[in-house]
């Protein structure tokens, strides 16, 4: 699925600046986890931690 929307309208509507999703797509910075689910709650996925099997 593609939203095919750009770098600057997601961090709008995830509310959270263009340079910290810029880092988060290159695997620099350390985003909390509330930054994270911000992202991904735009995108329509979930954050989901589990114990390992």
């Amino acid at each position: 699925m593609s939203l095919r929307i750009d770098q600057r309208t997601l961090s709008e509507i995830a509310g959270i600046s263009v340079h910290t999703l810029s880092n988060i797509e290159a695997g620099k910075g350390n985003p909390t986890v509330a930054i994270l689910e911000r992202v991904l709650n735009t995108l329509g996925m979930e954050l989901r931690i589990q114990i390992k099997e």
